[in-house]
């Protein structure tokens, strides 16, 4: 059984990560629509707007398997606003800061892994992709 004390660290760990992921949200979402669509959106616009049988032969023209295109024309019955289309891939970049914890709290630690989660939610790098109209986040 599990002493006050582990429940206490468990409970502070969680409450970090939460932190962490609220944070790499808040930065995602931030000016999320502010870009104009650039011809790599505009592609997977017009391939998602497509019927399903059009979107697995489309995508042999961008080499990407089309799981994203398939989420994406399903997403679009949620809105055509740039900000809810861009929200698909911001929710599909999400889950990579809890699981750079998970995997870097087995390898190194928790400690490491709340570092490793903190810099997967700051990321410029991440933070760029996940509010593009493209399969990254996958």
């Amino acid at each position: 059984m599990a002493s006050s004390t582990q429940k206490r660290q468990t409970w502070k760990r969680l409450s970090l990560l939460l932190l962490i992921l609220l944070l790499g949200f808040a930065l995602r979402i931030l000016r999320l629509e502010e870009r104009g669509i650039w011809y790599d959106d505009a592609f997977s616009i017009f391939l998602a707007e497509r019927g399903l049988d059009d979107v697995v032969m489309g995508t042999t023209a961008d080499t990407m398997p089309p799981l994203y295109y398939l989420l994406l024309h399903f997403w679009m019955y949620l809105g055509q606003e740039l900000f809810i289309l861009r929200f698909l891939s911001l929710t599909l970049s999400l889950p990579i800061i809890p699981l750079t914890y998970v995997l870097t709290n087995r390898l190194f630690g928790p400690r490491a892994g709340s570092y490793s989660a903190f810099f997967a939610a700051i990321s410029p790098f991440q933070i760029y992709h996940a509010q593009e109209l493209r399969m990254y986040g996958l």
